[in-house]
């Protein structure tokens, strides 16, 4: 009598995945939210979304967090904004904004000054695509980011996101997040 012999496919490594086809691990997104103000007005107020794409490489990836941190920081002490989500990826090139403000001009005046104004500079010369921008008014605040990326017309990103731990001061918790 000769042995059966049973054929097997080679066992796969990983969980359930060939080695030729292994699960990427999901991307996390770091978000956090400031409030500038203790309420939203009443009546109108002024949004203003980015999504950017900064060069690749260290230098420009500490450069680019450098300007975010010194930009950020000149936020806190702008006359008219009212508060402001920041989205970034922790291992990537991707940066999500989105700020209210009590008019427009105040706005404008923020992204023409200071260091925000040195960052846009700089991401102008590194001859890489900006990212998109988006404005609009609306009588209802809102610091939810679903509605930014539709308005830009960009992809909501994928991934687990991680919140960092805001006090709600209590004119906000009405205003969607």
């Amino acid at each position: 009598m000769t042995p059966t012999h049973r054929t097997r496919p080679p066992p796969e490594v990983g969980r359930g995945y060939p080695s030729n086809q292994r699960k990427l691990p999901a991307l996390i997104i770091l978000r956090r939210t400031r409030y500038l103000a203790t309420e939203p007005p009443k009546g109108t107020v002024f949004h203003a979304a980015t999504y950017l794409r900064r060069a690749p490489g260290w230098p420009n990836a500490r450069r680019f967090s450098r300007f975010n941190r010194e930009v950020e920081a000149q936020l806190g002490y702008t006359p008219g904004a009212l508060a402001y989500t920041l989205q970034r990826l922790l291992i990537g090139r991707e940066f999500w904004t989105l700020s209210l403000w009590s008019s427009r001009e105040s706005m404008l005046a923020f992204v023409r000054a200071g260091n925000h104004q040195s960052a846009a500079e700089w991401l102008k010369s590194t001859e890489e695509e900006l990212g998109k921008f988006s404005q609009w008014e609306s009588v209802q605040p809102s610091l939810n980011l679903n509605d930014a990326y539709h308005r830009m017309g960009v992809p909501l990103p994928k991934g687990r996101v991680w919140v960092a731990p805001t006090p709600v001061p209590a004119g906000w918790r009405s205003v969607p997040r």
